[in-house]
């Protein structure tokens, strides 16, 4: 018959994202939005191109006709790359082709992003904070439990990078409360008792603290055995025995008793989708500039309109 030796564990909070980059720009990598940025470009030129020399008026050039063609160039790229159509007329069979190819290209990309951005609301994302050199890596303090045991093993470590944590946090060390409220902090480790940890975080944490909840092991788990000789009459009397307290709820009643339930995170992999306001900011923050810079125009064209210096 086996059973699971404890063990003491670090705890902390998994930090949110390690990323820093805007969730409408994670789709891509840098290298993907500069080819994606500089293939609008080279569109935007060629239709310029084009229709500013159609066939049989290559001589003529008319200067407010190139000003129009240029301030409504970027409304035909992002009517393209947005598939909203093509509103300019398309004459030459050069654009045909061009704006063609443009539309299945951009179909494409649409879906890899809108794919990206399904599977990034909906999948919880790995733990990639599992080691304490990880800790180390993301800037974490650790702090011990004031116990014997857990006292020993922090101070007599020769783990490098757990000596690496005791320096930058200073040897500190805290009761089992004052611990578990400096997880709720990001960037702080606690040592302490598993069991004596998950009876007050499963009281303390809320869902989302739990979802973030990791743990490092500092001896792994291992199963302990009852040794008996070769056919020894104790064995059978053992395994009925345990089966009895088993039977009776006895054994389930010292588990209770002694071992606290693990905190579990009610998501199970999967997340209902939930855009927060700091997500999607990027787009507000697009939208307010756009406007203000809308209302700067207006005013200028305005004051020009008025002051007979040209039209607009």
């Amino acid at each position: 018959m086996a059973a699971i030796f404890d063990v003491s564990v670090v705890l902390f909070l998994h930090p949110e994202d390690a990323s820093k980059r805007n969730i409408f720009l994670r789709p891509f990598s840098l290298q993907l939005w500069l080819a994606v940025v500089g293939l609008c470009v080279a569109t935007g030129l060629l239709i310029h191109k084009m229709h500013d020399r159609p066939p049989g008026n290559r001589n003529r050039h008319n200067r407010s006709n190139e000003k129009y063609n240029i301030s409504g160039l970027s409304l035909y790229v992002v009517e393209i790359f947005s598939q909203q159509g093509f509103t300019a007329p398309a004459n030459s069979y050069g654009i045909r082709i061009m704006l063609q190819t443009i539309f299945v290209f951009a179909a494409l990309l649409h879906q890899f992003y809108i794919a990206h951005m399904v599977g990034y609301l909906l999948v919880v994302p790995s733990k990639t904070v599992t080691t304490f050199r990880d800790l180390v890596k993301n800037e974490f303090t650790i702090v011990a439990e004031n116990d014997d045991e857990n006292l020993k093993y922090y101070y007599e470590t020769d783990n490098e990078d757990l000596v690496r944590l005791k320096i930058a946090s200073g040897d500190a060390y805290c009761n089992l409360i004052e611990g578990i409220s400096l997880i709720a902090r990001n960037r702080t480790a606690f040592l302490c008792d598993a069991h004596r940890a998950y009876s007050w975080i499963n009281r303390l944490f809320t869902d989302a603290d739990r979802c973030r909840l990791q743990e490092i092991a500092l001896v792994p788990q291992r199963s302990i055995y009852l040794a008996l000789a070769k056919d020894s009459p104790f064995k059978e009397a053992f395994r009925i025995t345990l089966l009895k307290i088993t039977e009776h709820g006895l054994l389930q009643y010292q588990r209770k008793l002694w071992f606290a339930k693990k905190p579990e995170c009610p998501e199970n992999g999967v997340k209902m989708p939930e855009v927060n306001l700091d997500q999607a900011s990027g787009a507000f923050w697009l939208l307010l500039f756009a406007g203000l810079a809308g209302t700067v125009f207006l005013l200028l064209e305005i004051v020009i309109k008025r002051s007979g210096h040209g039209g607009v």
